[in-house]
């Protein structure tokens, strides 16, 4: 793994975390945070590699284990749920601060808030099968009494992780429903821009996705200054 080098260089390390959703992941979180520590084109490159979600999970703990924060701090006090990372979810105060030594297993304490199994997390699955955290009955928390995510919306888990890994790249290529610019789309060419695999062009005043060369990597729906680009799931699954 290529890692940024004042990461490598750093006397200490924080984890600033938000708490959202996340379409194809579900929950963006401590772990999957770390996958900032990668720079430029190399998170294309992992992105293109890892074909289900719950691969890419494996590739967000190896960076995690990797890089080895000495605390993380989840913001909670403005969440989003619905179709996150970015546009398509719902901003919600929520009003918490999770602070934690141990990145997985804050993980696992805030998915158990937001009423979700934290095993049906893939990055929480992974770790605590490589032996990373602690079981969800095990970790001593401070101050929980007061924290409620109410009527928290998750997204489903992925149409992709219902398939082996072998037949990931073949699902993908007849079921990926890439992003897609709405009404809203000014063609500023923001999107375009930022794609690291050129993936999208402006025509006719509109971004158009290449959907052989979109990697799902929602770039584009999370720098979109408009809200223009909306996330598609395959299958019509939420």
């Amino acid at each position: 793994y290529n890692i940024a080098k004042p990461i490598i260089d750093a006397d200490v390390l924080i984890n600033l975390c938000k708490f959202k959703t996340h379409s194809l992941c579900r929950l963006t979180n401590a772990v999957k945070n770390a996958f900032g520590a990668v720079p430029g084109f190399g998170k294309a490159i992992h992105h293109s590699h890892a074909i289900r979600p719950a691969d890419f999970a494996k590739i967000l703990v190896d960076i995690y284990t990797i890089v080895g924060f000495d605390l993380h701090v989840m913001d909670a006090i403005l969440a989003m749920d619905g179709k996150g990372p970015s546009t398509d979810g719902t901003p919600r105060l929520d009003g918490i601060l999770g602070v934690a030594r141990d990145g997985v297993c804050l993980d696992v304490v805030m998915a158990g808030l937001a009423g979700l199994d934290p095993r049906k997390l893939c990055t929480n699955r992974v770790a605590l099968e490589r032996g990373l955290g602690l079981d969800p009955q095990e970790i001593e928390v401070s101050g929980i009494e007061d924290c409620v995510l109410k009527d928290f919306r998750i997204p489903g888990e992925s149409f992709y992780n219902l398939l082996p890994s072998f037949l990931g790249g073949i699902a993908r290529y007849f079921f990926k429903k890439p992003p897609v610019a709405t009404d809203k789309c000014i063609g500023c060419g923001i999107c375009e821009r930022g794609c690291p695999v050129g993936a999208i062009t402006v025509r006719d005043g509109r971004a158009v996705m290449n959907r052989k060369k979109c990697i799902m990597c929602l770039c584009c729906h999370e720098i979109c200054p408009e809200h223009a680009i909306e996330i598609r799931i395959p299958l019509g699954r939420s």
